[in-house]
């Protein structure tokens, strides 16, 4: 850690950590040279009870599989579980909105991008259809933060492909709108207001 004066310190050893010191100086002991008494922990894949290997870790899933001492599925790799198993049409959601399908409409909003998501689409697609829905609009988020600048492309071509599968077998699937996540749904810096202030133009 760097201070205003421009030295190196030590954060940890030199300022007050109350809850360390209740822990009776050992973590210092560690901290200064016993590595065979902590070990490097893996935060990300499977290792937390996410899907895949290349999804990484985040502040909830820490925190979840810290809070809980063990290996169990976290919030994706639940639904990749009750898609793949059917069970999420068993779900009383599903069974409510189902009611509907045959004169409403399903409207299914989510990011649209690479890493499971698709695949996940791809399954409630037909999954719905298969269990009744007649008109799906779908409304599509593109990232923008985790994925290649232009993928999202790729990613709604791939989805056309998709309804239009869905339109041959009888059932009216559209793409009903899109957006990016920070400029539709997930503004958390507020750039939309910023753009459109008066101080921007």
């Amino acid at each position: 850690m760097k201070q205003s004066n421009g030295k190196v310190s030590k954060g940890l050893v030199n300022y007050g950590v109350p809850f360390l010191s209740i822990m009776g100086g050992r973590f210092f002991r560690y901290y200064k040279g016993a590595p065979e008494k902590w070990r490097l922990i893996r935060a990300h894949g499977t290792a937390v009870g996410l899907p895949t290997e290349d999804d990484m870790g985040n502040s909830e899933v820490g925190h979840n599989a810290l809070g809980v001492g063990r290996i169990y599925a976290q919030g994706a790799k639940l639904v990749d579980l009750a898609l793949a198993s059917g069970k999420i049409y068993d779900g009383e959601g599903f069974k409510y909105i189902s009611e509907s399908f045959e004169k409403g409409t399903l409207h299914l909003i989510g990011l649209l991008s690479d890493g499971g998501v698709h695949s996940r689409l791809q399954l409630l697609l037909k999954g719905a259809s298969d269990h009744g829905a007649k008109r799906i609009r779908v409304h599509v988020l593109t990232d923008g933060r985790d994925v290649l600048v232009g993928s999202s492309i790729g990613f709604v071509e791939t989805l056309e492909n998709d309804l239009a599968n869905l339109r041959e077998k009888g059932v009216d699937a559209q793409i009903a709108s899109g957006g990016g996540v920070m400029y539709v749904t997930m503004d958390r810096y507020e750039v939309r207001n910023n753009c459109q202030s008066p101080k921007s133009m």
